[in-house]
């Protein structure tokens, strides 16, 4: 077998012995404003892939107060279901939140592939997946 032969098989062998590309395990389908039980809230929708490792997700948002980040936040959250809704009531203090980012975590605490699907919000503050509180509380 010649050499170009050889590397071409050598190649095909360790492609088959590489793992699968796998699609996000966690997914942030959705994220608003809404009052929830009498407090501003930040909600949203989690969802994971059904035969992934995933068991729980953090979201990771960045606090906002008049243009300026004033702090990070990390909220955890299992997911027993392949579907999730949440809600975060929201700092009096903070102008908006912006999504950072959100992970994906296996029953060990590893992090799997998660991926932001929400749509962008309009007239947000501080970039486009920033969410402002102004619009739900009174003057």
């Amino acid at each position: 077998m010649g050499y170009p032969l050889r590397a071409l098989v050598i190649c095909c062998l360790l492609g088959l012995a590489a793992a699968p590309v796998r699609a996000a395990e966690v997914h942030l389908r959705g994220h608003w404003l809404q009052v929830v039980d009498d407090k501003d809230s930040l909600v949203g929708v989690l969802s994971r892939a059904e035969e992934g490792d995933a068991v729980a997700a953090e979201l990771y948002l960045q606090a906002y107060r008049d243009g300026v980040a004033v702090g990070e936040e990390v909220h955890h959250f299992a997911l027993d279901e392949t579907v999730r809704l949440f809600a975060i009531p929201l700092e009096d203090d903070v102008d908006c939140y912006r999504v950072v980012g959100v992970v994906g975590l296996d029953a060990e605490g590893r992090q799997v592939s998660a991926t932001d699907d929400s749509s962008p919000e309009t007239g947000e503050c501080c970039g486009p997946a920033a969410l402002p509180t102004q619009g739900l509380r009174s003057s």
